[in-house]
């Protein structure tokens, strides 16, 4: 079986991202008292974040930079609806930083609909991050939308071995049927990134006859 090397990319259209920072990697959040008079104060505040993990090593500074250069760009007056907001949205997503996702959202960055929404939804899998996940399918994101190479958020979650995004993604009814471009499940992902034990949970999930090989 020749499994896909999607599960080692993030879905991030401009730049390959590896996965998301996990929990123990959280840097605090601005307090709460800290109300910026100005976006461009706002702004770098959060790059001040993004500066602290970099510096703790926690995530190479090249999987930061579209974020660096995103939220610049709105700090110089770019339209926080439209393409840079974007971007970094995705960028936080990816990278599972939920308390820059939140902050984004407060200054007016959207979701999107449709695939943008369902496509930010597969960041967040990728990212480790339930609770932006969360917030995305609550927004309307498809559970079971296709992305790259027809890779579904729980084929993506299944390689990265996170049996709790799993757990969600099947509590919002995703199907372990499902097969990509080239005929893989979910569960064909967690064996084949060596993920025995994921893998054969996957499979008592099914239903189809995938379930028997």
């Amino acid at each position: 079986m020749k499994l896909m090397n999607i599960c080692c990319v993030a879905l991030f259209p401009l730049v390959a991202w590896g996965a998301g920072a996990s929990s123990g990697n959280a840097v605090q959040a601005a307090p709460d008292a800290v109300k910026p008079a100005t976006y461009e104060k706002a702004c770098q505040i959060v790059e001040e974040w993004i500066d602290q993990i970099a510096g703790k090593g926690a995530l190479p500074s090249n999987k930061l930079s579209n974020l660096q250069q995103a939220l610049k760009a709105l700090s110089q007056g770019a339209d926080i609806h439209g393409r840079e907001g974007r971007r970094a949205l995705m960028a936080s997503a990816a990278l599972g930083r939920k308390d820059i996702f939140d902050f984004l959202l407060g200054r007016g960055a959207v979701p999107g609909k449709g695939e943008k929404l369902n496509a930010l939804f597969r960041e967040a899998v990728c990212g480790k991050n339930a609770a932006i996940a969360e917030w995305l399918f609550k927004q309307g994101a498809d559970v079971n939308s296709a992305g790259q190479m027809g890779s579904t958020p729980l084929m993506l979650a299944a390689c990265r071995n996170d049996r709790a995004m799993v757990d969600l993604l099947l509590g919002w009814k995703a199907d372990p049927d499902a097969v990509n471009e080239q005929g893989e499940t979910a569960a064909d992902y967690a064996l084949g990134s060596g993920c025995r034990e994921l893998g054969q949970y996957l499979k008592s999930n099914m239903k189809g006859k995938g379930a028997d090989k």
